[in-house]
């Protein structure tokens, strides 16, 4: 399965929610992060903020979070050596936990 940046503008609301407690999770963020009354836009914009400052304020930490939402690494070296690097970065995060989500549910495990 390739890894993009395309995540589905037609997510249902289920499955936002699922995205955004899984990102909670693996990324040690507290819950409600993201705040209330969400949207894929709302997501996308928070989780844009939290890899802009982590990459300047703490890589290391970054790095780890990366590896625990199983970004594979060819995939976070290309977003480094983009033009927008948090943006592909955060894009591809949430993408790879979205893929998380949708195989979950497809296999009934949790």
């Amino acid at each position: 399965m390739k890894l993009t940046k395309n995540i589905p503008a037609t997510l249902v609301e289920k499955d936002l929610i699922l995205i955004i407690s899984q990102l909670e999770k693996d990324l040690g963020l507290p819950k409600n992060y993201f705040g209330e009354n969400l949207t894929l836009d709302l997501v996308k914009k928070t989780m844009f903020h939290w890899v802009d400052a982590m990459l300047e304020e703490r890589p290391g930490e970054l790095f780890q979070a990366l590896y625990k939402v199983d970004l594979p690494d060819h995939i976070t070296q290309k977003a480094l050596k983009s033009d927008e690097p948090a943006t592909d970065l955060s894009l591809y995060i949430i993408y790879r936990v979205y893929l998380k989500v949708k195989l979950r549910q497809e296999y009934g495990s949790n």
